[in-house]
């Protein structure tokens, strides 16, 4: 088996401190100083574990971005999502933590709830991180980040289809290592940060990492607190035991918190702004008037063991882990304080994950070898909380009717011309409509009519419960209706002899204006829906690589997985939600609905519904390689990937599929990596092509209420990726990438559901163009060192998750200035405390962008997005002993 010991690991570690193949990361220079005149700049080499194995990166025929500690600290990157702006065809648009979307090239899960998988695997010290609430890790203490390009499904297993993010803590050693951590900065921030590593025996050693992040929010709201700050801690243990060269022991342990009014999102749709509370002219960049609450919190835990065995010629490794998951996410949807949009959720998720792996591998004459098998049991446990009024239910009408029909209310002089809408008019331009509409129905006397009108309709769609014995008109359940205002018993006898028109005038709309019009309209709707989980997955897989000849050699694999979910839905309507109640013959009682969770009218007065299904695949790879020198290498490589289906967790009903396919890619790619001009320039290059089938996209379909459901849709995607570093001279390093993405629907099942076809568009989420830019120069000064970076980050416009909503081409620059006293250098040979001192500036020219478009809002006629962060700056304290 092949060991580093604990020392020679961490010079491994040391050595590559300013050492990467990802974007803006540099290679550790020999800077000319006093101890190493005439030594020549080199790259040195990365150590990662993308096949399993300890090994070169340059010679891993994957095409990956590697990050080290030192990188994460000179980006200011405290979570995986601010690694998205820096990697090449990487994307992490996130605007809360405990829900969470990697896309990598492209490849992306649109889902928020637990009936689905992500499509980018997280995994945290080789251990798969299940679920999207728990996947947002914190990068305090970490070894190295490999983020692995296109499906890694031999290797790593499901859920991999665009690729994975493999994080490495950093590992107990017998070397002592005391380490303190400040930093302070605007709005507020205050971190620290602390490790502890010391031997226990000869033959063991523990490592602790404690972590606190506070900081004050940067949205400012009219009404509270100002919005998007930091409240985080996190707790990092780990002891590693070897008696010997045979045996490894690690264990790990991980506890972390937060509690921080985050995921705020403004409305785009400015009549409801300038309906709500606010006193400002529109501004997405400006202050924000809310009416909810926008608060996360998330409590995580996890222990893990890592056991490796040298058992002769063979190696033997196993990773058993426990994570448990208690996440809420409190959220304002609709991103206003407009009555007539009154939209909030909560989520709340309670989750537990238990894996067990265990791998061999070896080596033969001409190759090395790997089989395995895995096995895990995920429990979820999701609430989803809607808090809507009555309000926001006439609104919804409105909107729902307009974009049916831009002349819908044509009956009151708002036909399209006068709206300013056309049929081709998008969902935004007749949001805007919406409370002009509004107003013109309360000057009339008829607020509530969209409503009436909407519930009408439904009930028309219905059967007559009395099998035509009160009438033969086709009025469906409307003589099921209490007449009211009419002399009819019921609204659909009142139809028969009166007119459908005046019968809703006079049966229908007195019993809606009841419950709108006025201070009842501000009366709570709230709805609730509960998703419990027990998913099984079960793989076995084997991974072989031959040396065909000195320079040719091949590598595959094959893995075979089968998952098994079962799945549960409960929701019901809540009988205090109505508008109507039912005739004298049809009981006299009030008839309760839903609208977030609508079931396609029909009420499953919470009864659990079980769902169970088992999905099965093999994905793998075939790759080879060729050593065209001792610095360069050329690759081609297929591989598959799966990512297992799953359930409709938000509605269930007539027309309603409970279960969605599972999603399978084929992936095509041809690779370079080189250094050049003496170790001092590298060249990594990729480029790839795939066909994704069965992609899971989550969108709002349905009549005549929407709802969030996964529809299966068929894309292709083609691109490259360039990265290169250079060491320029002894105090200067530049490093770039630059990545081009094509990605197209061939397929829109989504069209049977809306009336927007995307066949032929684009994915969402990823720019077609990105570029990245680095600079770190070194000055010393005597024994003063001083170290500068500047980097440089723009990604071309790309599209939204709404149609017509692309996000604008953005750029923003960031910087970082380091001082070292003397005795401070690495290679010092004092043993007095190693400190530093950082001055940094992030988003140094305060760029306004856009992350992106959110969809909950929409539903109800409010289009929100989210900003990126302001300019932040600080000074961080680094001491080491």
């Amino acid at each position: 088996m092949f060991f580093i010991s604990p020392t020679l690991m961490r010079l491994r570690v040391t050595s590559l401190t300013l050492c990467g193949l990802g974007a803006v990361v540099f290679a550790p220079v020999t800077f000319a100083n006093k101890a190493n005149v005439g030594v020549e700049p080199m790259l040195e080499e990365v150590l990662v574990t993308a096949q399993k194995r300890l090994e070169n990166g340059q010679q891993v025929p994957i095409a990956m971005t590697v990050y080290s500690n030192a990188d994460l600290h000179r980006m200011g990157a405290s979570s995986l999502s601010d690694l998205g702006a820096a990697t090449s065809g990487v994307e992490t648009n996130n605007y809360n933590v405990t829900q969470p979307s990697y896309s990598i090239r492209g490849i992306a899960t649109s889902d928020f709830t637990v009936g689905s998988d992500p499509a980018v695997g997280v995994y945290l010290d080789g251990v798969y991180v299940a679920r999207g609430a728990g996947a947002e890790l914190f990068t305090d203490d970490i070894a190295r980040i490999e983020v692995l390009k296109g499906p890694q499904g031999t290797l790593f297993g499901r859920n991999t289809t665009g690729g994975a993010i493999h994080v490495t803590s950093n590992k107990p050693s017998q070397q002592a290592e005391q380490s303190l951590a400040l930093s302070a900065g605007n709005y507020g921030l205050k971190r620290l940060s602390l490790v502890t590593n010391n031997a226990l025996t000869d033959t063991a050693a523990y490592r602790v990492n404690v972590h606190s992040e506070v900081r004050d929010g940067y949205i400012q709201q009219y009404n509270g607190e100002a919005l998007n700050n930091r409240d985080r801690q996190s707790a990092n243990a780990g002891v590693l035991w070897q008696p010997n060269k045979k045996v490894e022991l690690l264990l790990r342990a991980n506890y972390g918190q937060l509690n921080q009014r985050s995921g705020t999102v403004y409305t785009t749709t400015q009549s409801v702004y300038q309906s709500g509370n606010s006193a400002e002219p529109f501004n997405l960049f400006g202050s924000v008037s809310l009416d909810g609450e926008n608060k996360e919190e998330r409590t995580t835990f996890g222990i893990s063991s890592n056991l490796q065995l040298a058992l002769g010629a063979v190696n033997f490794t196993s990773i058993t882990a426990y994570r448990q998951v208690e996440a809420s996410l409190a959220n304002d949807e609709d991103g206003s304080s407009d009555n007539g949009h009154y939209f909030h959720s909560l989520n709340t998720d309670n989750n537990d994950y238990l894996s067990q792996e265990l791998r061999l591998n070896g080596e033969f004459h001409r190759g090395s070898w790997l089989v395995g098998a895995s096995y895990d049991v995920e429990h979820v446990d999701h609430l989803t909380h809607v808090t809507l009024n009555y309000n926001t239910l006439e609104n919804f009408a409105i909107y729902t009717a307009i974009l049916d029909d831009p002349n819908a209310f044509a009956g009151l002089g708002l036909d399209a011309g006068v709206l300013g809408l056309t049929d081709q008019s998008l969902p935004q331009a007749r949001a805007e409509v919406v409370n002009r509409i509004r107003a013109q129905l309360q000057g009339a006397g008829v607020e509530g009519i969209a409503v009436s009108q909407f519930l009408t309709q439904q009930l028309l769609d219905q059967q007559d419960p009395f099998a035509g014995t009160l009438g033969a008109g086709p009025w469906g359940a409307l003589y099921a209706i209490d007449a009211v205002g009419c002399p009819q018993n019921s609204v659909g006898e009142a139809a028969d002899e009166l007119g459908l028109e005046q019968a809703i005038f006079c049966g229908i709309l007195p019993q809606v204006q009841n419950r709108l019009v006025g201070p009842a309209g501000q009366t709570l709707w709230p709805e609730q829906l509960r998703n419990t989980g027990r998913y099984q997955s079960s793989a076995i897989f084997t991974d072989v690589s031959f040396q065909a000849s000195d320079a040719l050699q091949f590598h595959a694999g094959l893995r075979y997985t089968v998952d098994h979910k079962k799945f549960t839905i409960q929701t019901g309507y809540d009988s205090a939600n109505y508008f109507l109640t039912s005739s004298t013959a049809a009981g006299a009682q009030a008839l309760p609905m839903g609208l977030a969770f609508f079931n396609n009218g029909v009420d499953l007065a919470n009864t659990v519904i079980e769902l169970d299904d088992t999905w099965n695949a093999v994905s793998g790879r075939f790759v080879t390689d060729y050593t065209i020198s001792s610095t360069s290498m050329a690759y081609a490589s297929i591989a598959s990937g799966f990512k297992s289906g799953g359930f409709n967790s938000l509605s269930y009903g007539p027309d309603i599929t409970p279960a969605f396919d599972a999603e399978e890619i084929v992936h095509y790619e041809l690779g370079y990596k080189a250094d050049w001009l003496d170790n001092r320039l590298r060249v990594n290059f990729a480029a790839f092509q795939y066909s994704y089938n069965n992609k899971q996209d989550l969108v709002l379909v349905g009549s005549p209420l929407p709802s969030y459901q996964i529809i299966n849709n068929d894309s292709v995607g083609h691109g490259l990726e360039v990265d290169s570093y250079w060491l320029a001279t002894h105090a200067w390093a530049l490093s770039g990438n630059y990545s081009w993405l094509q990605t197209e629907i061939v397929r829109d099942l989504s069209t049977h559901y809306t009336q927007f076809d995307r066949t032929g568009q684009p994915q969402s989420t990823t720019p077609e163009h990105k570029i990245n830019v680095g600079s770190l120069y070194r000055a010393q000064f005597g024994d003063h060192l001083f170290s500068w970076s500047v980097e440089y980050h723009w990604q071309a416009e790309r599209v939204g998750t709404l149609p017509g909503e692309n996000i604008a081409a953005q750029q923003r620059w960031n910087t970082r200035l380091v001082y070292r006293p003397p005795n401070s250098l690495q290679n010092s040979a004092s043993n007095a405390p190693v400190w530093e001192l950082a001055l940094w500036v992030q988003n140094v020219f305060n760029a306004k962008s856009l992350g992106n478009y959110n969809g909950a809002g929409s539903a109800i006629g409010s289009h929100t997005v989210w900003p990126k962060p302001p300019r932040m700056f600080g000074l961080d304290f680094r001491i080491t002993f």
